[in-house]
């Protein structure tokens, strides 16, 4: 990674938090550019616009958010079905040591933007489908290892774990409380316990 590389990532970064916290449109250039201790007209050397801006920092936490997704999901160390306990387990405490302030900047930008702007509704859907598939995977190998029936449907399954994980970070967020991730919890194991053939630690 040369300078430039470098200098870009500290201002995604650095605007990554502002618009963790505040939103997109509830941050300006100059927000971002304060953040990065940078002068504003330097910005524009990095980006051609906010919006530019924004994809960018999407790209950069899918990237990110899928490699340690993987990580986590393909540790031949653990069961298959403990490893999504463990995926899940880490994004909480993640989103908890914010203090339930920033949550999943897909989800987050999603929620916000994709009526007014289909190019980030368009790239969010896009990247949704790429951490879902991550999961997916995951679920083959509880298949393939017996400890899934053969009969679920790993691709279905995984969307319904994305789309109920990010409606309890959103909960978790409005909440301020870990009371929406104890009963996706509760709901996992349940899941689990009905569709496999072996138990899954916390």
């Amino acid at each position: 990674m040369n300078k430039r590389d470098d200098k870009q990532q500290l201002i995604l970064e650095a605007g990554l938090e502002e618009i963790l916290i505040h939103g997109y449109n509830g941050t300006s250039v100059k927000d971002i550019t304060v953040a990065a201790g940078i002068p504003k007209g330097s910005f524009y050397n990095y980006f051609e616009s906010k919006e530019h801006f924004g994809l960018e920092a999407l790209q950069y936490v899918s990237s990110q958010g899928c490699q340690a997704a993987r990580q986590t999901l393909s540790n031949s160390k653990l069961r298959p079905l403990e490893r999504l306990v463990k995926y899940f387990n880490d994004d909480a405490l993640e989103l908890e040591a914010s203090n339930f302030e920033k949550g999943c900047l897909l989800g987050n930008l999603g929620q916000e933007l994709s009526d007014a702007n289909p190019v980030f509704q368009v790239r969010v859907e896009s990247l949704m489908a790429k951490m879902t598939s991550e999961l997916e995977s995951c679920l083959l190998d509880a298949i393939e290892q017996g400890d899934l029936d053969a009969d679920i449907c790993p691709k279905m399954m995984a969307e319904f774990l994305f789309n109920a994980w990010e409606g309890t970070i959103t909960r978790m967020k409005t909440s301020k409380c870990n009371r929406p991730f104890t009963v996706f919890q509760n709901g996992l194991r349940v899941l689990f316990q009905q569709s496999s053939t072996v138990s899954c630690s916390d």
